[in-house]
C-alpha cells in the first residue's frame, strides 16, 4: 500500500503544471482540414442549411400507400428560407390526359404542415389552403410534364425519376 503512494508521489513530483498533463484546452477544436473526409467526425455541419441562391420549387414523392408534395422558397437577399411547407397526398390516380407522357397522375393534396412562413411568404405565393385541390404530373421521353392549371406542359427546369414503385419530382418555379 505504501509502495503505491510512494510511486504516485514520484510521478506527481516529476510533473510540473507547465507539462501537458496539467493543461486543459477549453477552446473549441479548430478545423484545420486534417479530418477532411473523416466519417467519425461528430460535429454537425450547419453550413448545409445555408441558402446561397434563390430557389422556388415544388416537389413531390409518392408510391405504395403514402405520398407528399411541398413547396420551398428561399432567397439569401431576404434572409434565407422564406417558405417551406408540405402536403400529405390524399390520392394519385393514373391518367392518360397527358399526350407527351408515358405515365401521368392526377395528384390530390391532403393536410398541410407549414415549417417556415416568414412574413406570410407561403400565402403570398398562393401555397396555403390547397387541401383537396389537384394538379397533374407525368414522365415522358423528354422529361417531366405537369398540369399546374394551364394544361399539360413539358417543364424545362425539372427533374424526376420513377424507381421501385416510387416517383419523385422537383419543378423549379422561377422568380
Amino acid at each position: 500500500m505504501y509502495l503505491r503512494w510512494f510511486l504516485m508521489g514520484l510521478f506527481l513530483a516529476g510533473c510540473s503544471q507547465d507539462g501537458p498533463a496539467w493543461r486543459y484546452d477549453t477552446a473549441p477544436p479548430v478545423d484545420d482540414g486534417s479530418n477532411a473526409g473523416d466519417d467519425d467526425d461528430d460535429d454537425d455541419d450547419d453550413d448545409d442549411d445555408e441558402v446561397v441562391e434563390f430557389e422556388k420549387l415544388m416537389w413531390g414523392e409518392f408510391g405504395d400507400d403514402e405520398g407528399w408534395m411541398g413547396y420551398y422558397l428561399a432567397d439569401p437577399e431576404q434572409g434565407g428560407v422564406l417558405c417551406e411547407l408540405e402536403y400529405e397526398l390524399d390520392s394519385w390516380v393514373a391518367t392518360d390526359a397527358c399526350a407527351g407522357c408515358t405515365e401521368a397522375w392526377i395528384i390530390t393534396r391532403g393536410e398541410a404542415e407549414v415549417f417556415d412562413d416568414v412574413d406570410g411568404a407561403c400565402g403570398a405565393e398562393g401555397w396555403i389552403g390547397l387541401e383537396g385541390s389537384s394538379f397533374g404530373v407525368g414522365l415522358g421521353g423528354e422529361g417531366i410534364w405537369a398540369d399546374l392549371g394551364a394544361g399539360w406542359q413539358l417543364i424545362e427546369e425539372a427533374e424526376g425519376e420513377q424507381e421501385d414503385g416510387w416517383l419523385w419530382f422537383e419543378i423549379w418555379l422561377g422568380d
